[in-house]
C-alpha cells in the first residue's frame, strides 16, 4: 500500500491524494487529509473498489502525511526557528507588585 499526496500549497493539508496498491493506482481524489469528513469519504470509496485494503494502514499513512504538512507549516511560520516569542503574551509591565 502506498499513498502519494501533492499539496496545493506548501504546508497545506489540502491537495491531490493518489492511492496505489501493488503498484496499481486504485484511487485518486482531491481532499483535505486532515478533515474527518474527507477521510470517511475516502474510506467508503476504497472499500467499494478494493475490499482487501486495510483501512488502518491507510489511516496511519494519511496521519503521517498530516504530521509532515503541519511540521512544514510550523517551520514556515517560524522561519525555521524553534524558539517561541512570548512577548505578545507576557507583559511584565502589566504585573503590579505591592511593596512589602
Amino acid at each position: 500500500m502506498e499513498i502519494v499526496f501533492s499539496q496545493h500549497k506548501p504546508g497545506s493539508t489540502k491537495g491531490l491524494l493518489v492511492v496505489k496498491y501493488q503498484g496499481e493506482r486504485i484511487h485518486s481524489d482531491k481532499l483535505d487529509i486532515a478533515g474527518e469528513t474527507g477521510r470517511t469519504r475516502l474510506r467508503k470509496k476504497l472499500k467499494a473498489k478494493c475490499p482487501t485494503v486495510s483501512w488502518e494502514t491507510i489511516e496511519k499513512l494519511l496521519l503521517m502525511e498530516v504530521d509532515k504538512c503541519m511540521l512544514e507549516q510550523k517551520q514556515e511560520d517560524t522561519g525555521g526557528h524553534t524558539e517561541c516569542d512570548v512577548g505578545h503574551i507576557v507583559r511584565p509591565s502589566l504585573f503590579h507588585l505591592r511593596n512589602i
